[in-house]
């Protein structure tokens, strides 16, 4: 309880709009790792750490489904299914 209540406070301390998600911790947060790590050998890993988290934290999309790394991926300027399926690769 604690934890919820401290987000809300750290969230209106820096103006930031805040929802608590409907489940946490996500799951099934492999994939988005991956794209962290491929973001990151590209240099665009903070853009698409932040756009994925304010989604799941203000939007309560899940971290790791399709509708919020496609929804960050193309405001990104990248191809979905492209960077998935680099992603993916050894």
């Amino acid at each position: 309880a604690y934890m919820w209540r401290d987000l809300e406070r750290r969230a209106a301390r820096h103006g930031i709009a805040y929802r608590k998600p409907s489940r946490y911790p996500p799951e099934n947060v492999l994939l988005t790792a991956r794209i962290g790590v491929l973001a990151a050998r590209e240099e665009w890993c903070r853009p698409f750490t932040e756009r994925t988290f304010v989604l799941h934290w203000t939007e309560d999309r899940m971290i790791g489904t399709e509708d919020n790394l496609d929804t960050v991926l193309r405001s990104l300027g990248h191809a979905p299914e492209a960077v998935v399926a680099r992603a993916q690769t050894a």
